[in-house]
């Protein structure tokens, strides 16, 4: 059975290739109903399978030891995870939010761990 990392490399070329499921699993000789699978589980768990040409958007974390108060837009959402904050700005594309999601869950088990 392939691994979580073979199926990103697929899914990856799969978007890039402009086939759909379907036929990129025709060719490829693999079941379509695992492709989209793996898509959305990808897609849903915050894992990034760059088909924009390898760019990748960064966000920067910042820690603070006490709670900060700032003031946001009303239109603004604030995700607040133990010591790390990130405000969401009307517009925000859901695939940034999902991405401060994961980098969130990643930081607070890796403060647990500790």
């Amino acid at each position: 059975m392939a691994r979580a990392s073979e199926w990103a490399e697929r899914v990856k070329e799969w978007r890039r290739s402009g086939l759909s499921s379907a036929q990129y699993a025709e060719r490829h000789e693999l079941s379509g109903r695992s492709l989209l699978w793996w898509s959305s589980h990808f897609r849903r768990n915050g894992f990034a399978t760059v088909s924009d040409g390898g760019r990748v958007r960064l966000a920067r974390v910042v820690r603070r030891s006490a709670p900060a108060v700032t003031c946001v837009a009303s239109s603004a959402v604030v995700i607040e995870l133990h010591d790390a904050r990130v405000v969401v700005g009307a517009g925000a594309e859901p695939a940034t939010v999902t991405m401060a999601i994961a980098a969130l869950r990643a930081s607070a088990s890796q403060e647990r761990s500790r």
